[in-house]
C-alpha cells in the first residue's frame, strides 16, 4: 500500500471515530444567526433535520460565515453535533478552495475547544490535522519516468489547520517526519511560493494575517538551513520541470 492510500486509511479512521466520540443528539440550533441579512431561513433546520452524513458542503460554508460568536454555548453545542461531517467533507476535498478556504475548521478555536473539550477530544482533532497533512503531502507528489514531479499546491493544508486552532509544533514535527524526495519537495513548494524573506520571514498566506504569530513561526521553520540541504539534496532527482521550483526555493 502506497504512502497516500495508508493516509486516506488513516482519515477514514479517525472520521468514523469521530463519529462515535461526538455521537450526540442535534441541539436545539447550531448557533448561527438567522437574521434577514444573514440569508438564513431553511439551513439552519437542515443543518439538524437532514441526516448528518448526508449534509452537504454548502450547508457549512453557510454555517462558517452565520456563525454567533455572542452564543458561545449554542455554537459549542453545534459544532460538537456537525464536526464529524466537516472532518469527512475536508478529508474528501469537499467545499475546499484555496482562493476561498469557506469550509475551514476555524470555529473550533472561536470555541476554544481546547479548554473547554475532554482529552480524547482534543487528540482526535489534533490526528485529524496531522493525517490530513500527510494525505495532501504524499498525494501531491509522484514519480514519473524515474523523477519526481506533479507538486500540489500545499499552503492549504497548513492554513485549515491554522484557522483550526492546530498545535502548530506538533503539526511542523509531522511535516519533518517526511522521508526525502518527498518531504523535501514540498517543503521547496512552499517556500518558492509562500515565503516572504523579509525580516524576520513570514508565510505570507493572507488567510492567516489576522496570525501573524503562525505566520512567523512557518516562516522561521521554512528558513531553517536544514531545508536549504535538503532541497538541495533532492535536485537530481526532480523532474527538469520542477527545476525553476527548486531554485526558486533556494533563492
Amino acid at each position: 500500500m502506497t504512502n497516500g492510500a495508508l493516509m486516506q486509511a488513516e482519515l477514514a479512521k479517525i472520521i468514523e471515530e469521530a463519529y462515535g466520540l461526538f455521537k450526540t443528539e442535534p441541539p436545539a440550533t447550531v448557533g448561527v444567526c438567522e437574521c434577514d441579512r444573514c440569508g438564513w431561513v431553511e439551513d439552519p433546520r437542515d443543518l439538524l433535520t437532514l441526516p448528518l452524513r448526508g449534509l452537504a458542503d454548502r450547508l457549512f460554508c453557510d454555517y462558517n460565515w452565520a456563525a454567533n460568536l455572542d452564543d458561545q454555548p449554542a455554537m459549542a453545542a453545534g459544532l460538537w453535533y456537525l464536526l464529524p461531517r466537516m472532518l469527512e467533507l475536508v478529508a474528501m476535498g469537499q467545499g475546499l478552495s484555496f482562493s476561498d478556504p469557506v469550509l475551514s475548521l476555524r470555529r473550533l478555536t472561536d470555541i476554544n475547544f481546547r479548554t473547554v473539550w475532554p482529552k480524547p477530544n482534543i487528540d482526535l482533532v489534533d490526528r485529524f490535522f496531522d493525517a490530513y497533512l500527510l494525505d495532501q503531502i504524499h498525494t501531491g507528489c509522484a514519480a514519473e519516468g524515474g523523477s519526481w514531479r506533479s507538486v500540489n499546491e500545499m499552503a492549504l493544508p497548513l492554513v485549515l489547520a491554522v484557522l483550526g486552532g492546530c498545535d502548530l509544533d506538533r503539526l511542523l514535527r509531522t511535516f519533518d517526519s517526511v522521508a526525502d524526495p518527498v518531504g523535501a519537495l514540498q517543503i521547496a513548494n512552499l517556500r518558492g511560493i509562500w515565503l516572504q524573506r523579509e525580516k524576520p520571514p513570514r508565510f505570507a498566506d493572507h488567510f492567516l494575517d489576522h496570525k501573524p504569530d503562525a505566520q512567523l513561526q512557518l516562516g522561521a521553520w521554512l528558513m531553517r538551513p536544514e531545508h536549504a540541504r535538503r532541497i538541495e539534496a533532492i535536485r537530481p532527482l526532480v523532474h527538469p520541470d520542477l527545476a525553476e521550483m527548486l531554485l526558486e526555493a533556494l533563492a
